[in-house]
């Protein structure tokens, strides 16, 4: 055959297909590794995103962090006061409600220009509270640089005369610090010693100052003094006309209805009384003359 042998040809025959074995072997190693290795940068990829979502993230919240704890851009520019009753219409109470607003004013002072949510709303709240004409005080944040209070004060309903000077008496029954305004408060005069001490019958003056009517004869702006006394229980001294009001204890709203009736009548009459006394629970009696 051309100068080869049979054992030649089948000697190359038999290298060749050994070639052809290792280079498919060669191929499958090739595709493997390739294969590992274009799985590998997959996992990769994915595990640099979430590294770099994590990192962006951190920067992104530092950053605003950053921004709103600027006090130039968020700190606070005004303290809204609003009030949620007036303190009255009494000289005295004006002057009280404008002591309050200076107190008010001066304890906010502090937080103008803070950020406002690094202020402590319970803090002020409970200085504020330090002032005893104020009753309760919330305080609430409002976006983006507000701080907004709300004030309940204790409204004076009357004084109480004491050797010192006047000790104001609130709505809800508690004993305020003494008067200092330069005015003579215009609010019934208190006079008892018992109602310095006993905080049950104070609630029962005050309970009696609610059952006045707003305008008349009978009305807390014509009332100049309440005395109670233990044996006798409470009388009041009108304005004008000039009388004593006797009421003794118990059945109080009941009483003054049946004072206002009698009122009514003398004026109707242009008849004049020194007492009307109403201590009965059954009947008024009339005096031309002061009790001796």
């Amino acid at each position: 055959m051309d100068g080869f042998s049979q054992s030649q040809i089948k000697s190359q025959t038999a290298d060749s297909e050994t070639s052809a074995l290792d280079l498919s072997a060669e191929n499958l190693v090739a595709k493997a590794s390739n294969s590992k290795s274009s799985q590998t940068p997959g996992w990769a990829r994915i595990a640099r995103i979430v590294i770099l979502a994590s990192v962006s993230s951190a920067m992104l919240g530092a950053v605003v962090w950053s921004v709103i704890h600027q006090k130039d851009l968020f700190g606070v520019r005004a303290v809204p006061v609003e009030w949620t009753e007036r303190m009255g219409s009494s000289r005295m109470a004006t002057q009280l409600t404008t002591s309050v607003e200076a107190s008010i004013g001066e304890t906010l002072r502090g937080i103008m220009g803070e950020v406002p949510w690094r202020i402590s709303l319970d803090e002020i709240s409970a200085k504020l509270q330090e002032n005893p004409w104020i009753r309760e005080a919330r305080v609430r944040r409002q976006f983006p640089d507000r701080v907004l209070v709300s004030i309940t004060p204790r409204r004076p309903v009357a004084v109480l005369v004491e050797r010192n000077g006047f000790r104001p008496l609130a709505e809800d029954g508690s004993l305020l610090p003494l008067w200092t305004g330069e005015s003579v408060p215009d609010v019934p005069f208190l006079r008892s010693e018992v109602l310095l001490k006993d905080g049950a019958r104070r609630a029962e003056a005050v309970e009696m100052l609610r059952e006045l009517p707003e305008q008349g004869v009978l009305s807390v702006s014509n009332i100049a003094e309440i005395e109670f006394t233990r044996e006798s229980g409470f009388s009041l001294v009108l304005i004008s006309p000039r009388l004593e009001v006797l009421l003794g204890s118990g059945e109080i709203d009941t009483k003054l209805r049946r004072v206002s009736h009698v009122l009514n009548y003398l004026s109707q009459n242009s008849k004049r009384a020194a007492v009307i006394d109403a201590t009965s629970s059954k009947k008024v009696v009339v005096r031309a003359r002061q009790r001796p």
